[in-house]
């Protein structure tokens, strides 16, 4: 890990590109999230044969009238202080106290959708067919606009990619040079060829995908998490169930990977010596 890190130091000096890369994947992130959302208007709205406006306004007119239930609730409470006693003066309280922290919450909410409603009202179509076009529009250009980011991402991440393969490179052909004698004799040449094209490869496409798919992708997570939230948080939580269980898959997978890549590097070194000394000898064998 420690030498990943180099890695990704060496990444940092190339900011234009890495900025580039970071934000292909935020736009690529919030645009897959935002295809998601629509789907649940068409859902709960459509289906409803409703338009946003009248949805919205409905659900403003649910929360006025809440409101509306606490107040009265609060008004009986407060006329029933002066006739409790002490223990129930306490629970009276505590029960006014939570009233208004609802209430409060209510208003918040209601403040809240008042400038979207006056959008809705005034932009968004008033019949549940051109509701579900525009829904439709929304999700055919949000999936243009994710494939052009996607593919700029790509470039951008396989252009860092290339940078940091050239830096290694540079960087080790340099350093082989310094080594001394006794150093040419422990390591052969098919484990420097090895190091010096597979081990260099590998470390500039973990960069990629640091760039790319490994910030994406739990961006990707988080933003479907809050859809899924704010859909039904009691769904969610029953699949969030089954998180540590894949969880602990995904690292004994991991593990066993890791262990028979070490091997597999180990034995594509001994390929490159043998491959060498093969084409190094082949005159000399050909011309006996």
């Amino acid at each position: 890990m420690k030498n990943f890190g180099r890695v990704l130091a060496i990444s940092l000096r190339h900011r234009m590109t890495v900025a580039a890369s970071l934000f292909c994947s935020l736009a690529v992130a919030v645009l897959w999230v935002g295809n998601i959302a629509p789907l649940y208007w068409v859902v709960d709205v459509v289906m409803l044969d409703k338009s946003l406006p009248q949805w919205i306004a409905e659900g403003q007119d649910d929360r006025q009238r809440r409101i509306g239930e606490v107040s009265d609730q609060l008004v009986a409470r407060r006329a029933e202080l002066p006739t409790a006693n002490e223990a129930e003066q306490a629970n009276i309280r505590y029960k006014i106290a939570n009233l208004e922290e609802r209430q409060s919450r209510l208003e918040s909410e209601v403040a809240w959708n008042e400038p979207l409603q006056r959008f809705a009202d005034r932009y968004l179509p008033t019949t549940p067919f051109k509701t579900l076009q525009v829904v439709c529009l929304w999700v055919v250009v949000g999936t243009l606009l994710k494939s052009a980011f996607r593919v700029a991402g790509t470039y951008y991440t396989s252009r860092l990619g290339n940078l940091v393969a050239l830096e290694l490179r540079k960087e080790f052909y340099r350093k082989t040079l310094r080594l001394d004698l006794g150093t040419f004799r422990q390591t052969s040449p098919g484990d420097l060829m090895n190091r010096f094209t597979t081990d260099v490869q590998v470390a500039s496409t973990g960069a990629q995908n640091v760039y790319g798919m490994v910030l994406r992708e739990p961006m990707k997570v988080i933003g479907c998490l809050a859809v899924a939230a704010w859909v039904s948080w009691q769904l969610l939580l029953i699949t969030l169930i089954s998180a540590p269980l894949a969880g602990y898959a995904i690292n004994k997978l991991a593990r066993s990977l890791k262990r028979a890549n070490r091997k597999a590097l180990q034995e594509l070194s001994f390929i490159y010596e043998r491959l060498e000394e093969t084409f190094a000898g082949m005159k000399v064998v050909k011309a006996f």
